[in-house]
């Protein structure tokens, strides 16, 4: 497993707990995500994720622990607190529960994946509509749709949110690569072999694809939740001229398109 969900967590001692017996069975680096379905939960919900790698707002347990009526503007601040701390938020429960036994999702669910997508989260997340429903596959398909659709509009992709100065040297890298990603009109932006430079480019909420090649598939699976980033697990790490062309060989970007590259702690734009 790479990520461990934690259910009702209600202070950050429920996580702490998990990763003292994660450590004795030997996976100290299990990433940890913690779910918030309660009101202790909410209440405490700085300090654990603080000590969390995420956030799920499991709105189906917590529509039943406080008010409805509070859940959306609980759902946007949980989703503006892990976009300022540069942590996964994962928005979940009932995003198309009519599809369990309907081919077609309501409008409301509709709008309902879209505003999870403007509010910032990192994932949105099905349950019963995969697991028990009549239509799986076409349920994740017409998801797939909404998102694109919204990720092809400019909301939700602000990139400023993170004040530069606050930042590591991956974070800085990856700052700049976004700034660079707006500056240019086409581009796509390829990472080698650094996940933290990854993870920060993730934070920013990247306009165009990032491209992560991996030589270590634990961290070419952990990178598949991290926003705009798609990972390429490879035995051996190519050059930065073999990644664009294999990128341009299986047509995931053109001839007319700029590459931007991170690689060792530096920024590199390779022209079209």
């Amino acid at each position: 497993a790479d990520y461990l969900a934690i259910s009702f967590v209600t202070k950050p001692e429920d996580v702490l707990q998990v990763k003292k017996l994660l450590a004795k069975f030997g996976r100290p680096d299990m990433k940890i995500i913690s779910k918030i379905e309660c009101e202790k939960g909410v209440q405490n919900a700085h300090e654990i994720l603080h000590v969390s790698d995420g956030i799920m707002i499991a709105r189906g347990d917590l529509g039943v622990e406080i008010d409805f009526a509070k859940i959306p503007l609980i759902q946007k601040s949980l989703i503006a607190e892990c976009n300022a701390h540069g942590k996964i938020s994962i928005t979940a429960t009932q995003m198309m529960e009519s599809m369990l036994v309907n081919c077609r999702p309501t409008r409301a669910e509709i709008s309902d994946i879209a505003n999870a997508v403007c509010d910032g989260s990192t994932a949105v997340m099905l349950s019963g509509e995969t697991s028990s429903g009549k239509y799986p596959a076409l349920t994740v398909q017409i998801m797939a749709r909404i998102i694109d659709e919204m990720d092809m509009s400019s909301e939700g992709n602000d990139f400023a949110y993170i004040k530069p100065e606050n930042m590591s040297l991956a974070g800085t890298i990856g700052y700049g690569i976004c700034a660079l990603e707006y500056a240019l009109d086409n581009c796509a932006v390829v990472c080698l072999d650094n996940i933290d430079v990854v993870k920060s480019i993730s934070n920013f909420r990247p306009a165009v694809d990032v491209y992560a090649f991996f030589t270590n598939a634990q961290e070419y699976h952990l990178a598949s939740l991290f926003y705009g980033v798609i990972p390429v697990l490879v035995k051996k790490l190519p050059s930065e001229d073999l990644c664009i062309k294999f990128l341009r060989d299986n047509k995931c970007i053109d001839n007319k398109t700029d590459v931007v590259v991170a690689y060792k702690n530096t920024i590199k734009v390779v022209k079209a």
